[in-house]
């Protein structure tokens, strides 16, 4: 078995939680999914966005502004490890591999919704692009956990390798992608929720964290006994080659280009950026004591860093890779996720009566992409004043542009629909065009 241990700080904190697994003493830790994983998130710049982070010891989850780095509110939850959002950003599923949960969080009002028990020590956990499944990894039980997220209860366990950790999903939503500490990689079937294949990376490797690339072509995947990260073809599910990183990696993001993965480095307290063309690295960051988790704003520009050990976030300027800020948060910050919530104003539908053609963008109105069937309903953002409807792109006397949002959740990238014939009011109740 390799050398696996951590820090003395963090081997504590296991000591004290009970967490301590025979022969792998301290590797009872999650992968946070990338906010490249499945459908990216409205622009940057349409919601505010917020860095989500769980504090595993402190029991609270703080909530980054990343607008101005700072810390807006921290909620009492309970130890928490891995948090992931739903592509809508209107949920956060988080884990408790202390009290054998998942944890509901609506990010509007940033309150728990419901727990949702799982299985012995959950770690990681990801979300289907389609929002409607979460996979969760219960590391003492060797088995995934899903969820239906319409009615927060598991339908299905899959049982997978030894010690799984870190948990991915395609961005077509069909594969989701386990790392087994105790060897290998799950491939599971959505569709079956059956276990596919198994990517045979040794256990002597331990396969630790997995994120999976924009494209959907390649599995990263972060082994925290050799100190290096396996490149994995998902069309073959083989690996295609091994990047050297630094001491006992633990998790990857992606930018929402591809071209470069982020690796956090718990023991040499750094972080790998790769270049995922010629996989190989392209420089190290010096981040805060024990980085972990990492995620990346959907415009590219930054990434966030946990670090477990001396309780902050570094921010990460991915144009220089240097780091910008430090911003303080709980104790023992864990996983991070980058949300941008549903604003809190009151909503509104439009029904249309008859096809609503849908454009490439407001400005091509000749390159009709798509129409929306008659009594299509398409859910919009209103406010008393049109100035203040974030969704609203402008618009005339034919009508007013919003971005196309399918119901029930989930954005359309880079689609816009026009409704014809919209009248606005300030209550904003439903209407039809």
């Amino acid at each position: 078995m390799p050398d696996i241990s951590v820090k003395p700080t963090a081997a504590r904190w296991w000591l004290r939680l009970g967490i301590a697994l025979t022969g792998l003493s301290a590797v009872a830790v999650m992968a946070t999914p990338s906010v490249a994983d499945g459908p990216k998130p409205p622009p940057d710049g349409a919601r505010a966005q917020f860095a989500y982070v769980g504090n595993l010891i402190g029991g609270t989850i703080s909530v980054i502004d990343t607008a101005t780095n700072t810390v807006t509110t921290t909620l009492n939850t309970g130890s928490t490890d891995a948090v992931a959002a739903t592509p809508d950003g209107a949920r956060l599923y988080t884990t408790s591999l202390v009290s054998d949960l998942v944890r509901v969080i609506d990010t509007a009002t940033n309150t728990v919704l419901t727990t949702v028990p799982v299985g012995d020590a959950p770690e990681g956990v990801a979300i289907t692009p389609d929002g409607d499944r979460a996979y969760v990894t219960n590391s003492r039980d060797n088995n995934v956990s899903v969820i239906d997220t319409a009615t927060n209860t598991v339908t299905t366990t899959i049982g997978v390798g030894g010690l799984p950790i870190g948990v991915a999903i395609t961005p077509d939503g069909t594969r989701a992608y386990v790392a087994n500490v105790g060897g290998g990689v799950s491939v599971i079937d959505i569709a079956t929720n059956t276990v596919t294949t198994t990517i045979p990376i040794s256990a002597a490797d331990a396969p630790f964290g997995v994120a999976i690339k924009p494209d959907g072509t390649r599995a990263y995947v972060a082994n925290v006994g050799s100190d290096s990260v396996s490149v994995v073809d998902t069309a073959t599910n083989t690996v295609l080659t091994t990047v050297g990183v630094g001491d006992r990696p633990q998790n990857v993001a992606f930018t929402p280009n591809g071209a470069r993965a982020y690796v956090t480095n718990q023991n040499s307290d750094n972080v790998s950026v790769i270049d995922t063309t010629t996989n190989t690295v392209l420089t190290t960051i010096a981040a805060g004591d024990g980085p972990f988790g990492v995620a990346i704003t959907p415009n590219g520009a930054r990434a966030y860093v946990t670090n477990e050990n001396s309780d902050n976030v570094s921010v990460v300027d991915t144009a220089t890779n240097t780091v910008l800020t430090t911003v303080g948060v709980g104790n023992g910050p864990r996983g991070v996720a980058i949300v941008s919530p549903p604003s809190s104003g009151p909503k509104g539908k439009v029904v249309s009566k008859k096809p609503v053609n849908v454009y490439e963008e407001p400005t091509r109105k000749s390159e009709v992409t798509g129409s929306l069937s008659p009594k299509q309903v398409v859910t919009i953002e209103c406010k008393a004043n049109e100035k203040d409807d974030d969704r609203a792109l402008g618009g005339g006397d034919d009508g007013i542009w919003y971005r196309l949002a399918e119901e029930p959740r989930g954005w359309v990238e880079s689609k816009y629909v026009k409704v014809l014939d919209h009248v606005r009011v300030p209550s904003c109740p439903d209407q039809t065009a």
